[in-house]
């Protein structure tokens, strides 16, 4: 009977890998992919663009190399606010040689970070204070901008007559691990928020990109601001659901010519960055975290179990009932391979990677495990040297 049930189960799993494999093939391709060549031009007279970085121990990174490539853009009127969070490296000393060295560039020491707020939100909420545009893009400290990326931005919200314009950088990958799970984790977050959805104004669904978040100063005044999201633990989905909420049109594009950024270089950023966001993208709900980690169980780890395990019985002779069981398992697992080629091929380019695509699921739900431990436990996580908690201090 528990071989039926086994068999049975994988068959079902196929058929939602196979199911899944024509789903990724048809969100890919209508995905809206932003290129430079999309880029109006703008008179020298156009409405300033505020580009708000905030900045924590960046020190080691590139934040000299983005902060420039956001200094040189082609776009007539820009600023660039960069506040350093209150670092413990020699970011401000980069951040003051990048104000002597660019003319756009304005460096803010940040202050103490006040009860209630979280670091990266009162960051770029000092940088707000001081930037004096019309327009505020808020981006990371790592995201490297291609000379037309805000003038293509400006032209998407100009076009459309968009109130806000995220754009979705290309991620690079600079370790075996990061290049296999990268992929997948991009992935999961498009399936819980999908693109399509964003940008449907009758959807509640909003996903804002923290590369490269554009927005009308008064819209986003009028959404509250930095202060509506001040404990905000992943702060772009938060804005754009703020914006949303507001009744404003939003809209994400994939911006992978525009923008670049190598985000996570190693399994220990990777691990620590997603633990961050982990439990806070699950709604801080244990449930929803018990129910994504069990259905990712059954549907990648289960089959690989039960065909090594199934082909292990099988060839050690004496038991029949393993032949069905390790077959059913490889052709589940064969099945899920085959959904997570467009996803490899789209991410990255390296569609060869897709049969690792259940080990980095593996990977993810024991980042989303850890996060809820550590969210639940209160230990938080240390990030850019700072201790981060992962549940938000407000109620109601």
């Amino acid at each position: 009977m528990l071989v039926y049930a086994l068999v049975g189960l994988m068959a079902l799993g196929a058929a939602g890998w196979l199911a899944l494999f024509a789903y990724n093939i048809w969100k890919i391709r209508e995905a809206p992919r932003l290129k430079p060549k999309d880029a109006s031009r703008f008179p020298s007279d156009a409405p300033l663009v505020s580009v708000l970085v905030p900045a924590r121990n960046e020190a080691s990174r590139i934040l000299e190399r983005a902060v420039a490539s956001i200094a040189a853009q082609d776009y007539p009127n820009v600023e660039v606010i960069v506040v350093d969070d209150r670092s413990t490296d020699a970011t401000w000393e980069i951040v003051m040689r990048l104000e002597s060295a660019y003319e756009r560039v304005r460096g803010v020491r940040g202050t103490e970070l006040p009860a209630g707020w979280a670091g990266k939100v009162w960051a770029l909420e000092q940088a707000k204070r001081e930037a004096r545009g019309d327009w505020l893009v808020a981006t990371d400290a790592d995201i490297v901008f291609a000379k037309e990326a805000v003038r293509a931005g400006m032209s998407v919200a100009f076009r459309g007559r968009f109130d806000a314009v995220t754009l979705l950088p290309e991620i690079g990958t600079g370790s075996f691990w990061t290049t296999v799970v990268m992929p997948v984790a991009a992935w999961m977050i498009a399936l819980v928020l999908p693109l399509d959805k964003t940008n449907d104004p009758k959807s509640q669904v909003a996903l804002g990109c923290g590369a490269f978040l554009l927005m009308r100063r008064s819209v986003h005044d009028a959404a509250g601001g930095y202060e509506a999201i001040r404990d905000e633990v992943i702060d772009d989905v938060a804005t754009a659901r703020a914006i949303k909420a507001a009744g404003r049109r939003l809209r994400i594009e994939a911006g992978q010519d525009l923008l670049f950024t190598p985000m996570y270089e190693t399994l220990p950023e990777l691990w620590n960055g997603f633990t961050k966001n982990a439990f806070a993208g699950a709604g801080n709900s244990l449930a929803v975290v018990l129910r994504n980690v069990t259905a990712n169980v059954v549907a990648t780890v289960l089959p690989m179990i039960l065909t090594v395990a199934g082909c292990a019985l099988w060839l050690a002779g004496g038991f029949a009932e393993a032949r069905p069981i390790a077959i059913s398992g490889a052709i589940a697992y064969c099945s899920m391979v085959l959904a997570f080629i467009p996803v490899y091929a789209a991410l990255g380019g390296r569609w060869y990677l897709s049969p690792l695509a259940g080990i980095a699921n593996l990977v993810m739900v024991s980042i989303l495990v850890n996060s809820a431990w550590r969210a639940v436990s209160g230990r938080g996580v240390v990030w850019r040297g700072q201790r981060t908690r992962l549940v938000s201090d407000r109620r109601g």
